[in-house]
């Protein structure tokens, strides 16, 4: 039995570039909160203008008893 600890070649990679792979994930992980704050700030807007829309519509066509 060898006496020395052998360190697995795949720890040696994930050790060689771990700091590497970690800027990298960081900035994936920013990237991807960026993106999806632009698509649900976009959806926000299309649904406060869909709804501003809806409620005048709905005003025009109620009743004057109702308004």
């Amino acid at each position: 039995m060898e006496s020395s600890v052998s360190i697995n070649p795949l720890e040696e990679l994930q050790a060689k570039h771990r700091d590497e792979l970690n800027e990298k994930q960081n900035q994936l992980q920013a990237h991807m909160a960026e993106t999806l704050s632009t698509f649900f700030d976009s959806f926000i807007r299309r649904v406060e203008e869909d709804a501003k829309i809806a409620v005048e519509r709905d005003i025009q066509i109620m009743p004057l008893s109702v308004r």
